[in-house]
C-alpha cells in the first residue's frame, strides 16, 4: 500500500511504528526530500526502532517515543516480552502520552499509517488539525481491540468521515477479524482506482 501512495518529497506519519519495517520503506519511497515520523509508545521498542533507523542510515526518519492519545499525559502500555503487540493499558509501563497534534508540526502528511492495537480512535481524537493536512489514513480495524477502549469500527469510521475523509466500507461496517481500512481525501478516491 505504502508503494502506491508514497511519492518522493511526501511525509510519511507511522503511528505505533514497532521496530520500523515500514517506517524503513516509508524512508525510501520519500526520498532524502521527503520525512517520516515514526511514533511509538513502548520505551523497549522504540529503542529498538531508532537502533534499526541508525543502522539502516536512514536519516529522513525522526523517532519519537510516546502514545498517541487525544490530550497530553501519561498512561501505560502493556510490556509483554513474548509478542510486539504492546498496547495501552491499566498496567504496565508507563510512557507519555501525546497528541499528534502537539508532536507533529503544521506539515503536510501524504499518508498517516495507526496501528495502535485497538487505540485508533483516540490518537486520531489528538490529532485534528495534523488530519486537516492529511491525504491518507491507512489504519488497523478490529473489533476485538476497540472494544476493550469502548467503541466500535462504526465510530473511527464517522470521525474519519467528519474529518472529511471518504472510506470504502458501510457506515455500519465492524470488523470482526483483524483488517487494515484506508480513508482518503475525496480529490485522491478518483485517482486511485
Amino acid at each position: 500500500m505504502l508503494r502506491e501512495v508514497l511519492r518522493p518529497g511526501d511525509t510519511f506519519v507511522d503511528v505505533g511504528a514497532n521496530i520500523g519495517a515500514l517506517s524503513l520503506l516509508g524512508s525510501k519511497l520519500v526520498g532524502a526530500s521527503g520525512g517520516v515520523y515514526a511514533i511509538e509508545a513502548h520505551p523497549r521498542t522504540a529503542t529498538f526502532l531508532a537502533g534499526n533507523i541508525r543502522l539502516n542510515g536512514a536519516r529522513n526518519v525522526q523517532v519519537i517515543q510516546a502514545a498517541a492519545g487525544d490530550r497530553d499525559s501519561e498512561t501505560r502500555v502493556t510490556s509483554r516480552r513474548s509478542d510486539d503487540q504492546n498496547a495501552v493499558s491499566d498496567e504496565g509501563v508507563k510512557v507519555p502520552m501525546r497528541r499528534l497534534d502537539s508532536l507533529l508540526p503544521d506539515i503536510d502528511v501524504r499518508l498517516m499509517k495507526l496501528d495502535v492495537e485497538g487505540f485508533e480512535l483516540f490518537a486520531l481524537r489528538g490529532a485534528e488539525r495534523v488530519l486537516r493536512r492529511t491525504q491518507f489514513v491507512y489504519f488497523e480495524s478490529w473489533q476485538q481491540h476497540s472494544s476493550k477502549f469502548g467503541y466500535r469500527t462504526p465510530e473511527l469510521t464517522a470521525f474519519l468521515k467528519g474529518c472529511g475523509f471518504q472510506l470504502d466500507c458501510a457506515e455500519d461496517y465492524v470488523s470482526e477479524q483483524c483488517e487494515n481500512l484506508l480513508a482518503q481525501r475525496p480529490l485522491h478516491c478518483e485517482s486511485r482506482k
